[in-house]
């Protein structure tokens, strides 16, 4: 069984390759919210404003040139999509995100509310995102977010 779902992660990395050269690196951040605000009010607000918002930002990732080995990072977030990204509660107040650079500036990001569990990537639309899969699974990359998070910021 570890054999098999070591494979299916691998081969989830591999797909998601073409996404590491797509990049130019990878941060880690934090931020604050300039105007109190939360739930679906939120993103009109933050979403507007970011990366402005970032008070702390971490490089943890640079594109070498060459895909020889993928990141961490980037399977983590496949599986995160994979898993589905709706909230678990309402409130998705995130404080932490992790920023896709190319050519300088975001072009993607991957917000994290620690409070509530809710991640949220910015290509898709909140109303979009999708269905949570598994809730202990969920779990489970808040926990490893967490670790990130401490072991960079």
């Amino acid at each position: 069984m570890k054999k098999i779902l070591l494979s299916f992660f691998t081969f989830l990395c591999s797909l998601c390759l073409h996404a590491q050269l797509d990049y130019d690196s990878v941060t880690i951040s934090r931020f604050i919210e300039r105007k109190p605000s939360s739930g679906p009010g939120w993103d009109k607000i933050t979403h507007a404003g970011y990366p402005a918002d970032i008070v702390g930002e971490r490089t943890i990732w640079v594109n070498p040139g060459k895909a020889d080995s993928l990141p961490y990072i980037f399977s983590l977030a496949a599986r995160i999509r994979e898993n589905g990204t709706k909230s678990l509660a309402r409130c998705f107040i995130p404080r932490h995100s992790i920023n896709y650079y190319r050519s300088g500036k975001i072009a993607l990001y991957l917000l994290v509310c620690f409070e509530c569990n809710g991640m949220e990537f910015s290509d898709t639309p909140r109303q979009d995102n999708g269905l949570l899969v598994s809730r202990d699974v969920r779990m489970l990359q808040i926990e490893e977010l967490k670790i990130l998070f401490k072991d960079y910021l």
